[in-house]
C-alpha cells in the first residue's frame, strides 16, 4: 500500500522516522501488516510524476503477507 504525505510544520524527517519505526513494530506485533519500507522523498520529473492531483513530498510502502492480510 502506497502512504503519500508532507510533514507538518515543525515536524522534522527523523522525528517521523522514529514514529514510523515504532508504528511498524507495533502493526506487525498484531499482524496487520508485513513490513513497512523506507521513506522515499518525491523525486518531480516532468515525464515520470505524472500526478497533478497531490502535492506531496514523501512516501512509504507497506506490504502484506497475502490479501486475507490487507482485508
Amino acid at each position: 500500500m502506497l502512504s503519500c504525505f508532507n510533514l507538518k510544520s515543525g515536524v522534522s524527517i527523523n522525528d517521523f522516522k522514529k514514529s514510523l519505526v515504532t508504528l511498524d513494530k507495533h502493526l506487525q506485533d498484531i499482524d496487520l501488516i508485513d513490513s513497512t519500507g523506507s521513506i522515499g522523498r518525491r523525486q518531480r520529473h516532468r515525464i515520470m510524476d505524472t500526478d497533478d492531483e497531490r502535492d506531496h513530498k514523501y512516501f512509504f510502502i507497506i506490504t502484506f503477507r497475502d490479501l486475507s492480510q490487507c482485508d
